[in-house]
């Protein structure tokens, strides 16, 4: 990139801060909808719970996991460009950045990226991808247009040299004002919602309740424990 190319883009990046900037406290209490699917659920056999012991901790309280975790169909192929994940609403790519976590068996490179996307109607609430394979770049998106393909590599768990055909999770955040964290199911469309209602999920059965969490805090991540905080799909069978 040259000189001229890289002042360009810079100055691309300032424009871009400063739309977002100019309205990100415009109804900063209201969480847009979500109007288009991100993932089609016919992609995915379960979903782990707001609030899960899957993971890792993540989100504005201690000890919990704030997103949702989605395991891909066994039929899916354990690959980067397969399984598209779309815009939910009109909005704005603010970054782009690589994963930490490198996989050995695909020559040691990072699990996908992790895309932080802003909704144009609200841009205090944000979408966050993560094991991506991004296919726009910084700056305004329509809603349901192609933002990036799930990465679903995945090495061997007995041999983590050797590429499995399982194909891996992929997780999704939607974010608030201050980094406040809630349930995307919560706010999705009803029409958009009604698709994973027919497959079993229901607003109460995708999250775990702050009190109920508080009372039994996440101390492990396992994998055993995180099968308990799941709901698997309607006619799938779930391991």
């Amino acid at each position: 990139m040259t000189i001229s190319e890289r002042n360009i883009a810079r100055f691309s990046r300032h424009l871009l801060r400063l739309g977002i900037g100019l309205t990100t406290f415009v109804g900063c209490g209201e969480v847009p909808e979500l109007e288009t699917q991100i993932v089609k659920p016919e992609y995915i056999k379960d979903v782990s719970k707001f609030r899960s012991c899957c993971g890792h901790t993540y989100g504005s309280e201690p000890n919990r996991s704030m997103k949702h975790y989605f395991s891909s169909r066994d039929t899916l192929p354990a690959v980067n460009d397969f399984a598209e994940l779309r815009a939910p609403f009109d909005g704005f790519v603010l970054t782009i950045e690589s994963e930490n976590n490198l996989m050995p068996c695909h020559g040691n490179v990072p699990q996908g990226s992790q895309i932080r996307f802003a909704s144009k109607k609200n841009p205090n609430h944000i979408v966050r991808l993560f094991h991506v394979n991004p296919q726009v770049g910084l700056g305004f998106v329509r809603r349901g247009a192609l933002i990036a393909y799930q990465d679903l590599r995945n090495c061997d768990l007995g041999d983590p040299n050797v590429a499995s055909t399982r194909p891996s999770t992929f997780d999704i955040a939607f974010e608030g004002f201050n980094g406040n964290a809630v349930s995307m199911f919560d706010h999705m469309a009803p029409e958009v919602f009604a698709e994973w209602e027919a497959l079993g999920i229901t607003r109460d059965n995708i999250k775990i309740s702050k009190a109920a969490r508080d009372a039994a805090p996440c101390t492990s991540y396992s994998n055993d424990v995180c099968s308990l905080d799941k709901v698997c799909l309607s006619g799938q069978d779930c391991d």
